[in-house]
């Protein structure tokens, strides 16, 4: 589904409030980040991800703490580990949050007496 026609069917639908429609948002975001981490895209990027952490890992070992030199190029490791680390980290709080909230709707409807 496009993100077009997410816009579309988030607006077409009917809400009991706006904590509904929030929870639907992000069930929904939920599953693009899975799909997306499923494509090729995703696989390549998350690959890369990984990689560059290991190779950070790799490189901060070689590094002496106690040069200037070292510091310097520790904190350069750390600062592109830290982008890779952002990257997985918000795509696993996107899948989280969409797992809860979809559980939250699903509680929600099954105590609902209209459904």
């Amino acid at each position: 589904m496009s993100n077009a026609e997410n816009v579309d069917l988030i607006n077409t639908l009917e809400f009991v409030d706006r904590n509904e429609q929030v929870h639907f948002a992000r069930a929904q975001l939920g599953e693009q980040v899975k799909d997306f981490l499923r494509g090729p895209a995703g696989r390549y990027l998350h690959g890369r991800a990984k990689q560059q952490l290991q190779e950070c890992q790799e490189k901060a070992l070689e590094c002496n703490p106690n040069s200037f030199f070292g510091r310097r190029k520790l904190k350069a490791i750390q600062r592109d580990a830290g982008i890779a680390r952002s990257f997985m980290t918000w795509c696993a709080d996107a899948i989280q949050e969409g797992e809860f909230s979809y559980r939250e709707l699903e509680e929600n409807y099954s105590q609902d007496p209209r459904g």
